[in-house]
């Protein structure tokens, strides 16, 4: 009980726990216990323990909250997080180094999948490499659960064709933000969803084949992008309007090839800029001569 409570309370690893139960909470006295002398290896077996019943615990507690709470099988919801050892992790096979969504590139990660009902309760969860590249991992974490009734929500990260191709071709059914980069509205009549002072929101649904794609065009959205925009627009021609100056500068750097790595760190550093301008030095008023 006080490795579950103390998970869900103040959430770490085993040693921290323990800190948490012995300094920091009275849990000890509400489960009539003492924790002054508590060790942290306790915490270890018993942790070893409900992971070899991970399956049949799972199930048992969504069968329960399904009861409870009358959830309906709509949608199934999958994501991933991931987490971070606080020591080396050494004798860990799944620790590896990839990228923390805690920020914390010092330390090694474990991944977190977890599939979800429409109502956010948990179905099936799995650890996965520090390292592991999401997408890989829809296949193995649906075929679990063998639900295709509901409909799979994921977001862009995980939605590859090769994972779309595989739900169409298992019958599964999918709601994603698309990864297309073509961002024009389709030429039909759009449906206002939202209209107030501050914004207009219309959709367009269009239907294909296979899928249906519902496009959303926000008038306040639309607004900020084009601020943002411009401002990064100016940056960027500053940037390049700096290189141009230097080369009426007596000290200024005129050589060709340094001057090209110039202009590809400012257009890596402004890369939404740079790809809708095809000749940045051109659209700036700048020429650059070798």
């Amino acid at each position: 009980m006080a490795t579950i409570i103390g998970r869900l309370i103040a959430p770490g690893s085993e040693v921290s726990t323990v800190n948490y139960l012995r300094n920091n909470s009275a849990l000890d006295e509400i489960l009539a216990t003492d924790f002054s002398n508590l060790h942290k290896n306790k915490l270890y077996k018993i942790s070893e323990v409900l992971i070899k019943h991970q399956k049949e615990i799972e199930q048992k507690l969504y069968f329960k909250e399904k009861e409870l709470f009358a959830l309906s099988e709509i949608v199934t919801l999958y994501d991933l997080t991931n987490t971070y050892f606080e020591g080396e992790s050494n004798g860990n096979d799944y620790g590896a180094y990839g990228h923390s969504k805690e920020k914390r590139k010092d330390c090694k990660l474990v991944t977190l999948a977890l599939v979800l009902d429409g109502s956010g309760f948990p179905k099936k969860s799995h650890i996965f490499k520090g390292n592991i590249a999401e997408a890989g991992t829809l296949q193995s974490m649906l075929e679990k659960i063998s639900d295709k009734k509901a409909v799979v929500v994921m977001d862009a990260g995980i939605a590859t064709e090769a994972n779309i191709t595989w739900l169409n071709d298992n019958n599964y059914k999918y709601l994603v933000i698309s990864r297309k980069r073509n961002q024009s509205l389709p030429d039909i009549e759009g449906v206002v969803v939202k209209d107030d002072p501050e914004n207009k929101i219309t959709t367009f649904l269009l239907n294909n084949d296979q899928e249906a794609e519902l496009y959303c065009h926000s008038q306040g959205v639309e607004k900020r992008s084009g601020k943002i925009l411009e401002k990064y627009i100016n940056r960027f021609e500053e940037e390049l309007k700096k290189i141009a100056n230097g080369l009426q500068k007596k000290t200024g750097t005129k050589k060709y090839d340094i001057i090209l790595q110039r202009i590809g760190r400012i257009k890596e550093k402004y890369s939404m800029v740079a790809r809708q301008i095809n000749n940045p030095a051109a659209s700036s008023g700048v020429f650059l001569e070798p």
